[in-house]
């Protein structure tokens, strides 16, 4: 009897957790976008969830812990790099209160999408301000190739799907071809915060 209680307190942990995922983060199809880097091809992703509940809690415990706003486990920047999106966020949040985050990975675990990866970081992390889900991530994905922009529902009225679409296609990845990963994402921070002004 002890053992089934056991099992069923897990199963329910693990679905309130896929729940509180899916609430938080940016469940619709639309947004985020994403694109192939070296290629240029580029797609509009849905969050996708995790079907079975002990992967879902799995995946979620695998998630690293944020370091800031500029998170570079994919090893791809160098310090000033860095320091420059850091003081770019930094100085955009002072001034709007709204909260962006750069993150590098090399590989995106048991997740099958950058983008729910990427909602499920923002989940974790708190990007955006409480109650109004207004975070948004830039997630660079080395093995996968991939960069997303993963938006919180309250941001998607200053930054549409298509506003992050273009930016991926016309800022990034021309820059992600001729192998300027570094400038490639401070130019997408910058667009970003030029338009969603």
């Amino acid at each position: 009897m002890y053992t089934i209680l056991k099992s069923y307190n897990k199963q329910l942990f693990s679905i309130a957790l896929l729940m509180f995922c899916l609430y938080s983060c940016s469940p619709g199809e639309g947004n985020t976008s994403g694109a192939k880097a070296p290629a240029g091809s580029s797609e509009t992703e849905a969050a996708t969830s995790v079907s079975d509940n002990s992967s879902a809690t799995q995946a979620a415990s695998s998630l690293p812990t944020a370091k800031g706003w500029v998170n570079d486990f994919g090893m791809v920047l160098n310090d000033e790099s860095r320091a420059e999106l850091k003081d770019k966020i930094d100085a955009y949040e002072s001034r709007t209160g709204r909260q962006i985050a750069v993150t590098t990975v090399k590989n995106i675990g048991s997740y099958s999408k950058p983008h729910a990866y990427a909602t499920a970081l923002s989940s974790k992390w708190g990007v955006g301000q409480r109650g109004e889900n207004n975070g948004v991530m830039i997630l660079l994905c080395t093995e996968c190739q991939k960069v997303v922009i993963a938006t919180g529902k309250g941001a998607e009225d200053g930054l549409t799907d298509e506003m992050c679409q273009d930016i991926i296609d016309n800022v990034m990845i021309p820059m992600f071809k001729d192998r300027k990963t570094a400038p490639a994402l401070i130019a997408g921070l910058e667009a970003i915060i030029e338009r969603w002004n």
